[in-house]
């Protein structure tokens, strides 16, 4: 056995990451006082608990631990800075914003259709507006309509919990695209260095749909880089038209991935196939580009 594949299966010492636990628990305590919104709270929980799932049915079980703990490191530092950051300087989002002036236009036109009655017809008057980003506009709607059944208000810092969410997880997907390749004390530099050192860092605090994107970039990089199986395929178009819903622009970009996977992966089937794979994938853009008008 190599000495490469021996540093794939040998598990790094495993620490137990309390303190993060107890400060993650003790932030969303406070904020839950502060805010009075048990909306927050729950919200919060269930996005760490989704963290957690999605790390368990994604890596492989030697790279698990470590994700675990990138996880609550990652989730508690992006949390608190969203916190400072939104008490600092967003006092009413309906005016104030942090960093991302279109967080003001994200917030105002959620927050409105949040207080529609819900039915099909409730997009119509504003689709015009939302038209360039549904699947933000959906997700940011969900969360404050569980608020709402909660009998709590769709707070920014319920809606920004979606922000700490993918930052987060992004920073997960990194780890694990390095560990197909290099050692654990390696890729952790890696990771903790980007997930410190760089614009992901600002974005955590932000009200955007520019992480998300990222996150499903970072999604279709893993799967690319993983060994070819027909369903990592269905994956990476899954993730594409999940990108195309946050902007349609990445979204036909992200056709490129689709391409790739199968030029590069499909060579033990016939040229006329892949052909084939490839001008669907290519006719589907096109078309996609004609309807939504790019």
């Amino acid at each position: 056995m190599s000495s490469s594949s021996s540093i794939m299966i040998i598990p790094p010492k495993r620490k137990r990451p309390v303190f993060s636990g107890i400060l993650l628990l003790l932030i969303t305590s406070i904020v839950l006082l502060i805010e009075n919104n048990i909306a927050v709270f729950i919200v919060t929980g269930l996005w760490f608990l989704l963290g957690v799932l999605l790390i368990k049915i994604s890596f492989p079980r030697v790279n698990r631990h470590e994700s675990y703990r990138l996880w609550l490191l990652f989730f508690t530092i992006y949390y608190l800075y969203m916190i400072i950051t939104n008490y600092v300087y967003v006092r009413d989002p309906n005016s104030d914003f942090f960093f991302h002036f279109d967080s003001l236009d994200f917030y105002t036109v959620t927050d409105s259709l949040i207080r529609q009655k819900v039915n099909l017809e409730m997009f119509d008057w504003e689709f015009y507006r939302i038209k360039n980003y549904p699947g933000f506009a959906f997700l940011s709607w969900l969360l404050g309509r569980i608020a709402n059944m909660m009998g709590e208000v769709n707070s920014i810092v319920l809606q920004k919990t979606q922000i700490v969410f993918t930052c987060a997880m992004t920073i997960i997907f990194l780890y694990n695209i390095g560990r197909l390749y290099l050692p654990h004390k390696r890729t952790w530099i890696i990771a903790v260095t980007f997930g410190l050192l760089t614009h992901i860092f600002a974005f955590s605090g932000t009200y955007t749909r520019d992480p998300h994107i990222l996150l499903f970039f970072v999604i279709g990089f893993y799967i690319f880089m993983s060994e070819w199986k027909f369903r990592n395929l269905i994956l990476l178009v899954l993730v594409g038209f999940l990108v195309a819903q946050f902007r349609m622009q990445h979204g036909l970009f992200f056709i490129a991935f689709i391409s790739a996977y199968l030029f590069v992966r499909i060579k033990k089937f016939k040229n006329k196939i892949a052909s084939f794979l490839l001008g669907i994938v290519f006719i589907m853009g096109f078309v996609a580009s004609i309807v939504f008008n790019f």
